[in-house]
């Protein structure tokens, strides 16, 4: 408890760098504790109870303190001018702060630095923000669970049993309504399931496919591995709330093939949290009134030939070829046009208009990042619209300190890229990107660069919106650290507001993410289904279609 009150206090003064510096110290107190769970079985109940109560408290601390943050802010910024203002110089600051990491500017990035952090605690002293850390225990879960749900939060730990010394395990601590105490399971170890998702002499579809599909050797080990083992404490239930850790973050698991006819999606309903401490406040999102905004269908390029173009007009050259992919295969490679895009925009379009929903469409030369970046953002009173579609390229590039050869990092890399910074290496590619992916700059001093970064992102408020869907690749990719998750695309729009996040997990293919997106849709907007159950549905029309698991098993919900 002191170690909590610890970090309650420091969130008032430290910025989110800091924090995330300062937390580290707690981390292996963490490891302690999950390690000897995994050990001392005449201790178990006493410290399983105490592993559950700091996993509730811990998992995603600092984006729950910036989530707050934020929120108070956006909130009392109509009601004080002064704040208001402040706000404003703090995102200028951010921008300038960005723009100077762009240029690779070190001298400008660590003073902008300095300034963005004197102003951040500025603000919290001057207007006194209490973020109050929630710190529930694990019988507040299990008050809040139906009888037929469970709540499983994965861990991770340091074995110390002699045939996986110094290997990274990963556990699970499950609740149910019945539960005296949790229980612990010990799982695998991480690099396990890593070697799977990364399986060599196989292309991506091939291995996505050999790890989803149930008549597949290496897909039974990884079933077996972690989630076979939950099944004895999960009988008679049908929704299970999963909070990942780790590598399971790069892992659909509701896709997994229970046998040739059966996922686990379709055994139990999972609904994935950044914390089941998200129960205690849980409820179903259904909203009718639905204002929205879609993007897609986007020009890439600058025409060279205008050297007229503006910040707010961009000239484009469109662009003829065909990508299979929403993704990169190298990073020399130019953005192409996705026609599956146009298809899928203009579908959404029409269902929201015969059910009279008001939205608006950037599409071709009008998708800009300045346009998006306006969402929301024009005046206090303004709020962004509940639903936001992306269908564009996606990128997600991890930290070359993380991979084991930096040869494929070169010289002449983008610095979308090569950042240090996980949300920089993250992002949506709008109009125009692919001057700046090429020559590490806008076309014009002063204009949007059209990528469209996590990091920018995390800067807008996005508060009213309650669904944003990324129809990109990658996009709920990031880097995975600690109990924090993902620092990617999903962060930044968790940190800016958004309620439900659809995102996908690899290069998903162009076609029949149109095709996934369109069905979607109708099921959410037609049949009055969950988002939950509208994703769920569409991408089991694919799988009795025929598609194989790369076609359809990459898109997450994340609520």
């Amino acid at each position: 408890e002191e170690d909590k009150a610890l970090i309650n206090s420091s969130i008032t003064y430290l910025t989110e760098e800091e924090l995330s510096d300062y937390i580290t110290v707690f981390e292996e107190r963490l490891n302690l504790t999950n390690r000897l769970v995994s050990l001392d079985i005449n201790q178990k109940n006493e410290l399983v109870a105490i592993a559950y109560d700091q996993a509730l408290f811990y998992k995603g601390v600092i984006l729950y303190s910036v989530m707050k943050w934020r929120s108070l802010m956006n909130a009392e910024k109509i009601k004080s001018p002064d704040l208001s203002e402040k706000q404003i110089v703090l995102r200028q600051l951010n921008s300038r702060y960005f723009n100077a990491i762009l240029a690779k500017d070190t001298v400008l990035v660590e003073e902008l630095n300095r300034k963005t952090k004197a102003m951040h605690k500025e603000i919290m002293n001057e207007y006194a923000i209490n973020l109050n850390l929630p710190n529930p225990s694990y019988k507040e879960v299990i008050q809040h669970l139906d009888k037929d749900a469970a709540a499983i939060e994965f861990v991770e730990y340091d074995s110390q049993s002699a045939s996986r010394i110094n290997k990274r395990m990963l556990g699970a601590l499950i609740l149910t309504q019945n539960s005296v105490n949790p229980d612990f399971i010990e799982l695998c170890a991480q690099d396990t399931l890593a070697s799977m998702l990364m399986a060599k002499g196989m292309n991506k579809s091939e291995s996505i496919n050999t790890l989803y599909e149930a008549d597949a050797s290496i897909h039974s080990s990884a079933y077996e591995l972690f989630w076979r083992p939950l099944e004895p404490y999960l009988k008679s239930k049908k929704k299970v709330f999963v909070s990942k850790s780790g590598i399971l973050h790069r892992i659909n698991i509701g896709a997994m093939q229970v046998n040739k006819n059966k996922t686990i999606a379709d055994q139990y309903t999972i609904v994935n949290v950044n914390s089941t401490r998200d129960i205690l406040n849980w409820q179903d999102n259904k909203f009718d009134n639905i204002t929205g905004l879609l993007v897609g269908g986007i020009s890439y390029d600058l025409n060279p030939i205008d050297s007229t173009a503006s910040v707010n007009d961009i000239s484009m050259a469109s662009n003829s070829h065909d990508s299979e992919l929403r993704g990169l295969m190298h990073p020399s490679e130019d953005w192409t046009s996705l026609p599956g895009t146009i298809h899928e925009i203009d579908a959404i379009s029409k269902l929201l208009s015969s059910k009279g929903f008001n939205y608006t469409v950037f599409e071709d030369t009008a998708a800009t990042e300045l346009k998006i970046k306006e969402v929301g953002n024009k005046s206090p009173e303004e709020t962004s619209p509940t639903l936001i579609h992306f269908s564009t390229h996606g990128y997600f590039f991890p930290d070359k300190k993380e991979v084991t050869s930096s040869a494929i990092w070169k010289n002449e890399d983008p610095i979308f890229k090569t950042s240090e910074h996980p949300l920089i290496r993250s992002g949506l590619i709008l109009a125009g990107g692919n001057y700046a992916w090429k020559h590490g700059h806008p076309f014009k001093p002063g204009m949007e660069d059209g990528i469209l970064t996590a990091y920018e992102i995390s800067q807008m408020d996005l508060s009213n919106t309650e669904l944003v869907v990324l129809s990109a690749c990658e996009t709920g990719l990031g880097d995975i650290k600690g109990n924090e998750g993902v620092y990617g695309l999903q962060r930044a729009f968790k940190i800016a507001g958004v309620k439900n996040l659809i995102m996908s997990l690899w290069k998903v293919p162009d076609a029949a993410t149109a095709e996934l997106m369109i069905s979607f849709y109708k099921h959410w907007l037609e049949d009055k289904m969950t988002i939950r159950q509208a994703l769920y549905t569409a991408q089991k029309e694919l799988r009795d279609d025929g598609f194989e698991p790369f076609y359809w098993a990459g898109w997450v919900l994340v609520e």
